[in-house]
């Protein structure tokens, strides 16, 4: 997803944050520590409003990312390939090697989001309980947790995607219509309705002189406009490669070399000429390895005419090599999310094509064309 940081990893999942997050912690902090905890308990130092402000709005992301976990553990016990996880006020984006198989799946894996998000709302009310009344830190921090668990369980089943509640309703319709496609479709547009209609609820705010809540209300109409657009093309891109294979997309004549060549013969007689940025290295009729512009530009330019290709390549070991019958649809995942822009295509250990994201690009655009022309 646009506009996303990377964190770290866990459970085996790249584990991203959007860039929104940096605004919302600044914003949720604030709001806290100037409003909130001020109200109820009048008497806090000052370094008290802002210290505890800000565990809160920590906790409140763990929370978020529970919440995101259960949903990556269950996809996992249903088959599934969870890569990269991008969270975002509400929740987060999965990015999936594989589309779920059924509308049955996809439901149970959306609803234990929310699910998980009441279940710590009532351990916070729980944990609250012997600290009503006494106007503490530990009573103010479990009372919100309380009160956003709350919040984002019952916010999540507003039907509108990429909510977990616009998941279910394209589970839904999938099930009924038996058309994905025109069920994401569905839930996309009800999810944009529920973005414009808190950004017309935060516009009234104004209005009204609530400031602040009007300007939070904006911001997270727009956020979920946002992760909704951005959900959505992908789903449109990947649905429609759902029953195409990567033979259908890659070069099947890639222009090859040989391992024994000089760098300086490369270049001379197969980048420049033939304005190639990369190259699949052969050993005889077999492959083994990659070479590229950024291998090249790590060997001094002097050297270049007596270090061969096969020193400084990309070993195949190194490579991720897939088959030309596999789904382009899931490949292309795969290529996003590890950042990959290049794939050779093996079959029967023989290279039969690479597959670019500029060859994904192009059949994409001829198969648009066919369609004009039909």
């Amino acid at each position: 997803m646009p506009g996303s940081l990377r964190i770290g990893k866990i459970i085996g999942i790249d584990l991203y944050i959007h860039a929104g997050w940096l605004i919302i912690l600044v914003l949720l902090t604030w709001s806290l520590a100037g409003d909130r905890f001020v109200q109820l308990a009048p008497t806090w130092t000052g370094s008290t409003y802002w210290i505890t402000a800000l565990i809160t709005s920590l906790l409140f992301f763990v929370s978020v990312l529970a919440h995101e976990l259960a949903h990556a553990l269950l996809t996992r016990a249903h088959g599934l390939t969870v890569t990269r996880m991008t969270l975002f006020i509400f929740g987060g984006i999965e990015d999936l090697e594989q589309a779920p198989r059924s509308p049955a799946s996809e439901l149970q894996i959306a609803l234990v989001g929310p699910g998980t998000s009441l279940l710590l709302a009532a351990l916070s009310y729980g944990l609250a309980l012997p600290f009503a009344g006494t106007g503490t830190p530990e009573e103010a921090v479990l009372d919100y947790l309380t009160f956003i668990n709350l919040s984002l369980g019952l916010i999540n089943l507003l039907p509108g995607f990429p909510l977990d509640g616009g998941r279910v309703m394209r589970s839904l319709l999938w099930k009924f219509s038996g058309n994905y496609r025109q069920a994401a479709r569905t839930a996309t547009l009800a999810g944009q309705g529920c973005a414009y209609l808190l950004i017309l609820l935060g516009i009234g705010g104004f209005f009204t002189g609530n400031l602040f809540n009007g300007l939070w209300t904006i911001f997270i109409g727009w956020f979920l406009l946002s992760a909704g657009q951005s959900a959505h093309m992908q789903e449109l891109i990947y649905s429609a490669l759902r029953e195409v294979t990567v033979r259908s997309a890659m070069n099947p004549s890639p222009v090859t070399v040989p391992a024994n060549i000089s760098i300086q013969k490369l270049i001379d007689e197969y980048f420049q000429p033939l304005n190639l940025s990369y190259a699949p290295v052969m050993q005889g009729d077999y492959l083994a390895g990659l070479i590229t512009l950024m291998e090249i530009s790590h060997v001094q330019r002097e050297n270049w005419g007596k270090t061969p290709v096969g020193y400084i390549m990309r070993l195949k070991e190194q490579l991720f090599i897939i088959t030309p019958d596999q789904p382009l649809s899931s490949v292309l995942q795969s290529m996003v999310t590890r950042n990959i822009d290049l794939i050779p295509v093996v079959q029967d250990d023989l290279l039969v094509g690479v597959l670019t994201l500029e060859s994904v690009i192009s059949y994409l655009q001829q198969r648009r064309s066919q369609r004009v022309v039909q």
